[in-house]
């Protein structure tokens, strides 16, 4: 089994300066802008884009993005959020619905037998196993 963090789809992530280990010795999983770090599944490079250590999705994409390279006893450390989409109105529910995916376990194909760490708007930070036993629990009081 191969661990990999993934991060999925409607996240913007930021993880430090590119290539510079932070005061907390985080390690940024961004090199610049280059999309190239990661493996796309399900999405492509127009509805994803990195600019300025920000990872921006657009649209309703169903895929993920995956680390190329293999992580064993980690840390992620990032900041997410969503954007009020244009044209809701005042007052409307957003139902924003994302993931953080990790132990991603190949092949690679929406979904991979993964954990997921819910960031869904109604949801966020229930963890869950997607393709295998696992349950996770809620700390509401996390932030």
């Amino acid at each position: 089994m191969i661990a990999r963090t993934g991060i999925t789809f409607m996240v913007l992530a930021a993880l430090s300066q590119p290539g510079i280990a932070d005061d907390e010795g985080f390690t940024p999983l961004l090199k610049g802008d280059d999309l190239t770090t990661f493996q796309l599944v399900g999405i492509g490079p127009d509805t994803m884009k990195i600019q300025d250590g920000v990872i921006r999705l657009t649209g309703k994409p169903n895929g993920y993005f995956a680390t190329k390279e293999d992580y064993r006893s980690y840390v992620v450390k990032f900041d997410w959020m969503y954007e009020r989409p244009e044209g809701l109105e005042p007052g409307a529910r957003f139902n924003g619905n994302s993931g953080l995916l990790v132990h991603i376990v190949e092949p690679h194909k929406v979904w991979p037998r993964s954990i997921e760490v819910q960031l869904a708007n109604s949801d966020a930070g229930n963890i869950f196993a997607i393709e295998g036993k696992f349950q996770g629990k809620k700390d509401p009081a996390a932030q």
